[in-house]
């Protein structure tokens, strides 16, 4: 059986608004109800949101133990994280960022030499098993626009490395990298709203195997 203990995840938020006689600090569910377009792929959503400025920081600690044979899971792993987002608007414009990274160690991993590998066709693996370890950096950014009574314009921008690396032969060390823009365009019409929004990405994987003695290392 695999199990999954989060020892901690802190949410840290700056109040959302503040009225003469009273203040109201909002819970994490309470803002994205009340902000539905947080959750939306297109960037200009950020100029209906019902806060001027909103951020949030989190860390925690994950930890995962169990392994069914499956080539993308480690026997165990412990994870640390560290993440903080804000939303700000200054005049018209909503601006957004966010950055993060990702300490990852992962303790047996078998038939696995690769980071995303669980969109692709074939693996690049070995039968040695062995520890690995992971840092992931993220970072975001976006902003919204008015540019008429009823028009927006808007546009994000997502980045993210992850440096992967074995400690046994033979010895992988894989570099990961993907960004994605998103361009995005809106229109308001009394008390409706529509939105339209393209996306362009790439993902890159890069991997250097070194063997030091006598293991093979094959395409599964």
């Amino acid at each position: 059986m695999r199990s999954t203990l989060f020892i901690l995840w802190l949410l840290s938020t700056i109040p959302i608004y503040a009225q003469s006689d009273s203040l109201h600090i909002y819970s994490m569910q309470e803002i994205y109800q009340q902000n539905n377009w947080l959750t939306g792929a297109n960037p200009v959503g950020m100029s209906f949101n019902r806060f001027r400025s909103f951020s949030v920081a989190e860390v925690g600690y994950r930890f995962e133990d169990g392994n069914f044979g499956n080539v993308s899971l480690p026997a165990s792993s412990n994870k640390y994280a560290v993440f903080g987002e804000s939303y700000q608007t200054i005049g018209n414009v909503s601006l957004y960022g966010k950055i993060g990274y990702v300490n990852n160690r992962k303790q047996e991993v078998n038939w696995n030499g690769m980071t995303g590998d669980c969109w692709r066709g074939i693996n690049l693996c070995d039968s040695v098993s062995g520890d690995q370890r992971s840092e992931q950096y993220q970072l975001s950014g976006a902003f919204s626009l008015p540019v008429s009574l009823r028009w927006l314009i808007g546009s994000r921008f997502d980045y993210l490395v992850d440096l992967n690396a074995k400690d046994i032969d033979p010895r992988n060390e894989n570099q990961w990298m993907e960004w994605k823009i998103t361009p995005g365009v809106g229109y308001e019409c009394g008390s409706h709203r529509l939105g339209a929004s393209i996306f362009y990405g790439n993902r890159k994987e890069t991997v250097d195997y070194q063997k030091y003695l006598p293991y093979a290392v094959g395409i599964l």
